[in-house]
């Protein structure tokens, strides 16, 4: 009997403590992010294609101490698309006829929640620009972010759940702020 019950508690043990799949929060807007687009006086614009470099940044999943973030959006650069689109339709920039066309290609999409005490963020997409079928911007841009993290699973895991968007948001910040950017959407 006293086998079984051990038994019996290091199946439970291992179930509470095993894998498990988690959604990132959708994205929002960033106001400054909207403010920068009406400000730097960008043009109607329509999203192209946005795909990953390679599967495994097209992942959708995000290792985080046995958990997966997974993206509500099916992809990360779906994510990264849906992000684009929010602010550029906000700021009342966004047009599915328009002559203007941004894609992008995510090259890096790493997230750390395994830190003792801090976890970080990393990503990269290559954005481009095409008017009327020709090619006015080509650049890589990235963004990366920190935040106070714990030894504790518990708290360390839903704090970096909501670090996502932020880390997103803060890629398009440097996008929304490029100059290079702004000239070609103009």
């Amino acid at each position: 009997m006293k086998r079984l019950f051990i038994l019996l508690l290091m199946c439970g043990s291992m179930a509470l403590s095993g894998c498990s799949s988690l959604i990132a929060p959708k994205y929002s807007f960033s106001p400054e992010n909207v403010q920068a687009l009406k400000d730097g006086g960008t043009g109607k614009v329509r999203l192209g294609e946005f795909r990953a470099a390679t599967p495994e940044t097209e992942s959708a999943d995000i290792g985080m101490r046995g958990s997966h973030l997974n993206s509500p959006y099916g992809s990360y650069s779906a994510y990264l698309r849906e992000a684009i689109l929010q602010e550029f339709t906000e700021a009342g920039r966004y047009s599915a006829d328009a002559n203007t066309e941004i894609g992008g290609i995510l090259e890096k999409n790493l997230f750390n929640a395994n830190g003792i005490s801090q976890g970080d963020g990393e990503l990269a997409a290559r954005i481009t620009v095409q008017r009327d079928g020709v090619k006015t911007f080509d650049k890589q841009l990235s963004a990366k972010t920190t935040w106070p993290s714990s030894f504790a699973a518990m708290t360390a895991i839903p704090k970096a759940v909501t670090e996502y968007p932020k880390l997103v948001r803060e890629f398009v910040r440097a996008l929304s702020q490029d100059p290079d950017f702004i000239n070609a959407t103009k």
